[in-house]
């Protein structure tokens, strides 16, 4: 077929210069809005057309706004129906075999139009106009009902060995090393010198050397060319000293959540490993702040180069309460047999999950297709302070940031169904470059004094039970910091004035978002602490926890596994708040329901940057998990999934490497799913936390199917109940452990008796004690 510039003679007299080749878009860029004079930028594009350019422009030769655009391509196409979807910020028409199907041509934000044609088997143009006016920068185009076309494998990659190691290098006689290695672009490895046979293309081996010993690894690729390397363990000839420990636990009885320090230093010892309370490799000396929920033993076990151990334990007590539900409707009578006690089972965990609705996505998760029982908090993003992100006003002005999302059939009507299902409704203010509106609105008592008026205004007009205060920015010196805290405790006194907020009505709810943590240089203060105290809930936006920030490759949500180069996890993000003072029952996690993606050759955590094409990208629009599962990142050929059981993340590797885009080989995905949820649910309930937030449910919805899988799985980790069982108490005295929401007490002593029941989950944390009820037993 002939490059389609000579066949779309009307495209613009500079097409006629170029011929693209088959599939290509032939892509034309005017430095205005209208797509008139001469193309100053025009050049052959591959499919599809996918650009965020965000605040920038295509090229230096255009704007950043105030331009426009044409692309043109023949395309195949299978008989019967073809679909035509567009995102775009802002204009867009399009057209088939030079008939207009998609027609806004306005100043707009995102926006998504779509268009469905029937189609004769075989080549059709289409072509699609677009203009930039002003912000942001999208245009993309999605088509159903291309012809797939093939394209003859590329030639194997040549093999490479990434690493070889002995850890130990050296040992003591009797001692053993293991061997490590990865490499890429192999299908088969052999071992030599020390070792013989074939190997894994990654992999390790225990050896135990009697002498000196040099070790050979060689790999082979599809093609059969070979790369080779080797390493070295050394013997030593005297036997090492015995190992000892010294393991202590400071203070070793704590409250719920305060922490305890242990310390440990090892002599004579290779290595060493946690267990009980805590786990994983550790050095032979260090330190290290543990704050369990329970009385929990913690042990380390260290072993010589000859592989003899030696083992230490320090135990912490905790004197506390988990901030579980009480159990209700206790009811007692006497009979023949005893006193019949019966309670209402805990149907909920008492944990929170605050879930972000994007408001300004809403044709994409339409109020009736929203399940209010997946969360407790329904939070609608978003209203913003002016002189922020959004254009329009003057200090201390409300502005409306959701579009069309603020019409009554979208935001009243969602606040109507939260409400039904017994779910608060909260409004979400700024969000993310809302900091300089933020500072603007509360620099002055007098401005900050309106914007707080604002702000209830508008929660009382639409009958919100609480605010989030999204303040994301520009809060690091101490005048700015001390605004969010005046601001916050002023909307907290004013609220108490309102009607809407007075008994028997409840308060006000207040959140805050807070931000993860870099364990290597930790920036959590004592004004965190009290900005926790000025809110109900203080949740952490514990996601696109890596980027091309000089780490290793890393994962967008981990739960553990923070190393020097790779120095994120959420359990030590939540242990630096922790630490600092911010009580557990405040503190709430984040899940973030998209993920982080990495290209060639990166093909997993913890590698190393270097090489790497591209970049990587962590943003939400770009990976949440509706766009993942549209663009086929799960089933596609050559996509694996595997589970990092140390970071409790999941991951899918690609080979060959998943094309996103221009310069985008996709080779490794980090993503929140259904299991790693799971783990965090169970981490939080275990660690005794208040909940989570989600950012956002509109990411989780699968309009196809209409089902939101990820929040059906955070409902089931986080809100579904959590006891295990119960404990029954007579006069103050525990009397039994049960399963049953009943129970008989055959020994009830004559006189006037009072009943209390708890519950427990199953990490054997207890409760608070129902009211008592109260019989007399003749």
């Amino acid at each position: 077929m002939r490059a389609i510039a000579a066949g779309l003679l009307l495209a613009s007299t500079q097409a006629l210069a170029l011929d693209c080749a088959p599939g290509q878009w032939l892509a034309e860029y005017f430095p205005n809005t209208s797509l008139s004079g001469a193309a100053v930028l025009t050049r052959c594009e591959q499919g599809p057309i996918d650009y965020y350019w965000m605040t920038n422009s295509p090229d230096a030769r255009l704007p950043v706004d105030a331009f426009s655009a044409r692309w043109t391509a023949s395309l195949p196409f299978a008989a019967g129906a073809a679909k035509f979807t567009t995102f775009t910020d802002d204009g867009v028409r399009l057209y088939v075999d030079g008939k207009r199907i998609i027609n806004h041509w306005a100043r707009h934000s995102i926006a998504m139009d779509s268009a469905s044609l029937r189609l004769t088997e075989g080549h059709h143009t289409v072509r699609m106009e677009y203009f930039e006016a002003g912000g942001e920068g999208l245009a993309q185009l999605f088509i159903e009902g291309l012809t797939p076309t093939t394209t003859p494998p590329p030639p194997p990659e040549p093999p490479r060995i990434r690493a070889f190691t002995a850890q130990p290098e050296a040992i003591d006689m009797g001692g053993s090393s293991i061997l490590t290695w990865t490499t890429e672009n192999t299908v088969a490895c052999a071992a030599s010198g020390g070792w013989t046979g074939e190997q894994a293309t990654n992999g390790g081996a225990t050896v135990r050397p009697a002498a000196t010993t040099t070790y050979g690894l060689s790999c082979r690729n599809a093609a059969g060319a070979t790369a080779s390397t080797s390493t070295t363990v050394t013997v030593r000839k005297t036997p090492p000293p015995p190992v000892t420990i010294s393991l202590t636990a400071t203070p070793p009885r704590i409250t719920a959540g305060q922490s305890a320090r242990l310390a440990w230093q090892a002599s004579h010892a290779a290595g060493c490993a946690a267990s009980g309370g805590w786990s994983g490799p550790r050095a032979t000396e260090g330190s290290e702040l543990v704050g369990p929920t329970k009385n929990t033993a913690y042990t380390l076990t260290c072993t010589d180069s000859a592989g003899k151990s030696t083992t230490a334990s320090a135990q912490v007590a905790v004197e506390a309460s988990n901030p579980l539900p009480p159990v209700s409707g206790v009811s007692a009578t006497v009979s023949a047999r005893g006193v019949s006690l019966a309670w209402d089972p805990v149907a909920r965990s008492g944990k929170w999950v605050n879930g972000y609705y994007a408001g300004w996505f809403w044709e994409t998760y339409p109020p009736e297709a929203v399940d209010m029982s997946t969360m407790t908090h329904f939070v609608f993003g978003r209203y913003a302070p002016a002189l922020g992100s959004l254009p329009g006003g003057r200090a201390g002005d409300l502005l409306e940031g959701a579009g069309g999302g603020h019409s009554p059939e979208v935001e009243n009507a969602l606040i109507a169904k939260a409400h039904a299902a017994g779910v608060k409704a909260v409004m979400m203010v700024g969000g993310d470059s809302d900091g300089p509106g933020f500072l603007a609105a509360t620099a002055d008592p007098t401005v900050r004094a309106r914007f707080i008026q604002n702000i209830l205004d508008k929660a009382v007009q639409k009958n919100y039970d609480g605010v989030d205060i999204d303040w994301e920015e520009n809060l690091d010196t101490a005048t700015a910091r001390a605004q969010a805290l005046a601001l916050l405790r002023e909307l907290r006194v004013a609220s108490a004035q309102r009607a809407r907020y007075q008994a028997p009505n409840a308060p006000l709810e207040l959140s805050w978002p807070g931000f993860w943590v870099n364990q290597n240089q930790s920036d959590i203060t004592p004004w965190h602490v009290e900005v926790a105290a000025a809110v109900d809930r203080f949740n952490l936006m514990t996601y696109s926890m890596a980027g091309d920030w000089g780490w290793l490759s890393w994962h967008h949500s981990p739960l553990f596994g923070a190393g020097e180069l790779y120095p994120t996890s959420i359990q030590s993000t939540v242990q630096a708040y922790l630490d600092a003072g911010v009580p557990r029952s405040k503190l709430g996690i984040g899940i973030g329901l998209y993920g982080a993606y990495y290209n060639k050759p990166v093909t997993g955590p913890r590698q190393s940057l270097n090489g790497m094409q591209g970049w990587m990208n962590n943003g939400d629009w770009e990976n949440n998990y509706q766009r993942l599962v549209q663009d086929n990142a799960f089933g596609r050929t050559g996509a694996t999934y595997h589970w990092d059981d140390v970071a409790k993340q999941g991951y899918i590797t690609y080979s060959p490497p998943w094309n996103r885009g221009p310069n985008t080989p996709v080779t490794y995905l980090s993503f929140e799913d259904e299991r790693s949820i799971a783990a965090k649910g169970q981490w939080v309930r275990e660690q005794g936390l208040g909940g989570t937030l989600v950012w956002t449910i509109n990411y989780g919805y699968l309009p196809q199917s209409s089902s939101n899988p990820q929040m059906q799985a955070v409902k089931q980790a986080f809100i579904a109940s959590g006891a295990a069982g119960y404990r029954v108490y007579r006069d103050g005295v525990l009397i039994a452990t049960v399963t049953e929401i009943t129970f008989t007490d055959t020994a009830a002593p004559r006189g006037h008796r009072g009943y209390q029941v708890s519950m427990l989950d199953a990490a054997g944390n207890e409760g608070p004690l129902s009211a008592p009820v109260f019989v007399q037993v003749r």
